[in-house]
């Protein structure tokens, strides 16, 4: 063991960059949206569904406009944006094309 880390944990894969910028994203998370300890599934839920209520804001655009234009029922809609459901990454990207912002956009302040 050298630096606390043992020698078989820096030649795995897990020792590389991607690994620590996922941990580091993490911690953006954490303090982007106020949360103390521990990235929870429900605050993200939460989080990303703001920004869909806030993107249908300025769009002008009401729970039953969005779901015709994006092919999904107004009930889905409105857990998404109430953080009841949680929005799988391939609903994420097809509500962001809808929408006409990137996928990143759900995650921004």
């Amino acid at each position: 063991m050298r630096n606390g880390v043992h020698r078989g944990v820096r030649r795995s894969p897990l020792w590389d960059g991607r690994f620590w910028r996922a941990v580091c994203s993490l911690r953006v998370l954490k303090r982007h949206f106020g949360i103390a300890c521990g990235v929870g599934s429900e605050e993200i839920n939460l989080a990303v569904g703001r920004r869909l209520a806030a993107r249908r804001a300025e769009l002008g655009l009401t729970l039953a406009e969005v779901a015709k234009r994006c092919k999904v029922s107004l009930q889905q809609v409105h857990k998404y944006e109430t953080g009841q459901t949680p929005l799988s990454a391939p609903m994420l990207v097809h509500l962001a094309e809808c929408l006409g912002v990137a996928p990143s956009y759900f995650f921004e302040a």
